[in-house]
């Protein structure tokens, strides 16, 4: 079978420095550039969003349900960029969502886990048996969830992995963390071959 080609094809690098963002996401360490999905130009004026609305970094998304958005301390740290549960202190702002971070962090451990990219909906299976059973039971189709779908997109926003193609079906698209993630993560599990990262452009 033949590797996909990884990468942030179709996604605008846009400076991470260079736009404002809700504070509960300004509050952690920013990547260097963020991957925004195609579509309209964010608005300006990031950090006065309502958030019930838009989403915390990319305001041409709406809302995601995800609890938190990708925290790259807490990934060169602990070797996952989401908390283990909906305790923790990072979590902030609407608490609805705090339970849906223990799907984010096992998705990531179904990434750092696999032998290779893998399909969201590969994704989604492996990480099943990592999600506590009372907050798999929120989720109806949990195949797709919603926060599912969101964390993936989060995640790509912040160039932690990479896919074959930018679609707006997460599900059939393919996944791997990005190459360069892993010389900042704790060796704690074995690298998948993935391609590398396209050049930074403007």
């Amino acid at each position: 079978m033949n590797t996909p080609d990884m990468g942030f094809h179709g996604l605008r690098m846009i400076q991470s420095d260079e736009i404002e963002i809700h504070w509960r996401a300004d509050k952690w360490p920013r990547p260097k550039v963020f991957y925004m999905e195609p579509g309209a130009r964010r608005h300006d004026g990031g950090a006065h969003l309502d958030i019930t609305r838009y989403h915390q970094v990319d305001p041409s998304r709406p809302l995601t349900l995800a609890g938190i958005m990708p925290n790259l301390e807490l990934l060169k740290r602990a070797a996952n960029p989401y908390p283990t549960g909906p305790g923790d202190p990072v979590i902030q702002g609407h608490m609805t969502w705090a339970p849906y971070v223990e799907v984010s962090h096992a998705y990531w451990l179904a990434l750092s886990q696999a032998e290779g990219p893998l399909t969201g909906v590969d994704i989604a299976l492996a990480a099943i048996p990592h999600i506590p059973r009372s907050t798999a039971q929120r989720i109806l189709d949990i195949e797709h969830s919603r926060v599912g779908r969101d964390t993936l997109r989060d995640l790509r926003l912040y160039g932690l992995i990479a896919s074959d193609g930018y679609r707006e079906d997460v599900w059939s698209t393919v996944w791997a963390i990005a190459d360069d993630v892993w010389h900042d993560v704790p060796p704690r599990h074995a690298k998948p071959e993935t391609a590398p990262r396209p050049a930074e452009g403007p």
